[in-house]
């Protein structure tokens, strides 16, 4: 949309005519660029509570400069205030001072005389922030704006060096915040193992989706404070419904599911599907970690390891990162440890049958696989007899994989002889909308194994 002022000779190639300027000094602009906006710089980069933070920045124009603004956000809402030239193009606005803790994100916007507007990218910074050590939530919620900037973490490995990659590194780290974080650096840094306790400086980027925190000198911004310390409190249990989200991206993440494809080796890795109540999602194990050991002895190939490893149709608990690849969730799963197969048979007397009833109707008598409607009086009445060395849970989910409602007595019950029913509401007594939702009955034994059952219901409601 630029428009320019050009001397030289008029020709003609091909049928098409053409100018030829001779010289640089032929062209000559005549506005209608954009501004363009470099330089920004925040100081002190450290503020502490009630600090005035001063921005400048260097703002350019192939016309003149109209307006800069210096726009932020301290949690109230943006404010505008206008900068002011300093000298050359280079601009200058102030940020007043904040408490502690106060999360400020800011950007300048430009406008030139041709009314064409510039908006740079935001930046953040925290008041009282003086370690500069950020929260790996903070980080993740606020990415964008943090983009390019340096920021400082304390993290444990979660998926360490060889789990991902060999030829360089290509770890994750959780805080305490329970988000994490992909640790890139051209170098294999081969003592970042799991457990490993360590604190980074580096810059924030995004590869493919993923962010990652890069250290320009791992000697230097890498410092461990602790090794060999247990990952298991860092695990968060959710169904493949509840993977399937940006909150989990980065995170060491539990799945519990049925293995319905143990894919072939693509990409240099094997991609498994796993299928629980809520949805299915894939399992993706390097070659690098099979070859590194970490799945045991490495006898054979990658996937003929992991063939061995991944039964079909088997009831498996596996535990990795979250992840994106294509923009489709995933699972990075890089150890042995964290693939344990729950399949064992616990014998043919446990007995779980759904039924609705009607009022006054008599257990054993009801509809089943029919809809209920309780503004009917209608219940669901489940009877439930396992072994009494083992214990159960009952979950009703809705589509999405939330759990609506938990009607396992006593929260996890020993085994036995129950009968229980539901009148269609959630955990606060409440209502659920008409609908399907899935009950989710798990029945584990005193070694730890697993036996699973699904039944989908409808939840009704009277028609005329």
């Amino acid at each position: 949309g630029q428009t320019v002022t050009l001397t030289g000779v008029a020709d003609c190639f091909s049928g098409a005519p053409q100018y030829l300027p001779a010289y640089p000094d032929h062209i000559s602009s005549a506005g209608g660029g954009s501004p363009v906006i470099s330089n920004i710089v925040y100081n002190p980069a450290d503020p502490e509570a009630g600090e005035t933070v001063t921005v400048s920045a260097t703002v350019s124009d192939d016309g003149s400069i109209t307006t800069v603004d210096l726009i932020y956000n301290a949690g109230s809402g943006d404010v505008t205030t206008a900068m002011t030239p300093i000298g050359g193009d280079v601009y200058e606005g102030e940020i007043p001072g904040f408490a502690d803790g106060t999360s400020v994100s800011f950007w300048v916007q430009a406008t030139d005389n041709d009314g064409n507007t510039t908006t740079s990218a935001p930046q953040i910074y925290i008041v009282g922030q003086s370690d500069g050590l950020y929260s790996i939530q903070f980080i993740q919620e606020n990415r964008d704006a943090l983009l390019n900037q340096t920021v400082t973490v304390e993290a444990t490995v979660t998926m360490g060096f060889g789990s991902l990659r060999s030829d360089r590194t290509s770890i994750y780290i959780q805080d305490d915040s329970g988000y994490g974080l992909n640790l890139y650096n051209a170098a294999a840094l081969t003592d970042l193992v799991r457990g490993t306790r360590l604190r980074v400086t580096g810059t924030i980027t995004e590869f493919n989706g993923v962010l990652e925190i890069e250290p320009q000198n791992p000697a230097q911004d890498i410092e461990i404070l602790a090794t060999g310390l247990p990952v298991e409190d860092l695990v968060e249990e959710v169904s493949i419904a509840q993977a399937k989200s940006a909150r989990w991206d980065g995170a060491l993440i539990r799945v519990k599911g049925t293995v319905i494809e143990v894919g072939t080796n693509i990409g240099g890795g094997s991609n498994i599907l796993v299928r629980d109540f809520s949805g299915s999602i894939v399992v993706r194990i390097w070659d690098s970690a099979v070859e590194a050991g970490l799945f045991g002895e490495n006898t054979g190939s990658p996937a003929e390891v992991i063939e061995r490893i991944f039964q079909k149709d088997d009831f498996y608990q596996i535990t990795g990162i979250g992840s994106v690849y294509n923009g489709e969730y995933q699972i990075l799963t890089g150890y042995g440890e964290d693939v344990v197969n729950l399949t064992e048979s616990l014998g043919d007397n446990i007995i779980f049958n759904v039924e609705t009833l009607m009022p006054g109707q008599i257990p054993g008598n009801g509809l089943k696989d029919e809809p209920f409607a309780p503004d009917l009086g209608e219940m669901l009445h489940l009877t439930i007899n396992c072994p009494t060395e083992s214990r159960f849970t009952l979950m009703v989910y809705d589509l999405d994989g939330r759990e609506v409602r938990n009607l396992t007595p006593g929260g996890n019950a020993a085994g036995g002889y129950y009968e229980i029913s539901w009148n269609g509401t959630d955990d606060n007594r409440e209502r659920l909308n008409i609908g399907i939702y899935l009950l989710y009955f798990e029945i584990r034994d005193s070694h730890g194994k697993v036996q699973t059952e699904i039944k989908p219901v409808v939840l009704g409601t009277p028609t005329d």
